[in-house]
């Protein structure tokens, strides 16, 4: 069996995004907000990452991930997340989705602590899965760089986290 390249993605649930193995553990964590509070771990590599939500994981022939149906109950862009309270940062982020940036969602990819967005993400941004919050926030109105107002919170179904791309991949 040939290894993964860091780029492929994983068809499936249950199966790790770094090797493909299908030796996965999950575990309760209570150390950090920044992650969801149920996490998976690889048995043959280590990789640890947030689990993809129930309902499958939907994906195009070519394997271009589909944004989950509904936003997560850690979304970003959920009313009192961690990234809205951060003011500067959440500033900075708008201005990046107003000039065209991209939001993707972490689900199912490799926590990477020390990385720039707490996440190893694949270098091919095609293989990402957009944020549904984003989404839901890009269609609705694109808000000015101010946090969300308290009442306009999300299900409280799946946890995820997403972060900003500046670049979109040509298509």
């Amino acid at each position: 069996m040939r290894a993964r390249a860091r780029d492929e993605p994983v068809k499936g649930r249950g199966r790790c995004p770094r090797c493909a193995c299908r030796k996965v553990r999950q575990f309760r964590q209570g150390v950090t907000p920044f992650y969801a509070r149920i996490l998976e771990v690889c048995v043959n590599c280590g990789a640890t990452w947030e689990p993809l939500p129930p309902g499958g994981d939907h994906r195009d022939s070519d394997g271009t991930p589909f944004p989950f149906p509904e936003p997560c109950d850690n979304c970003a862009f959920r009313a009192g997340s961690p990234e809205q309270k951060d003011t500067p940062e959440w500033k900075k982020m708008m201005a990046k989705l107003k000039a065209g940036g991209v939001f993707y969602c972490h689900k199912g990819v490799p926590i990477e602590p020390a990385g720039e967005h707490g996440f190893a993400y694949p270098k091919a941004h095609r293989k990402l899965r957009l944020c549904r919050g984003y989404l839901h926030m890009r269609f609705a109105k694109l808000p000015s760089a101010e946090p969300a107002p308290a009442k306009a919170g999300y299900p409280d179904e799946v946890e995820h986290l997403c972060f900003v791309s500046d670049i979109e991949e040509p298509s």
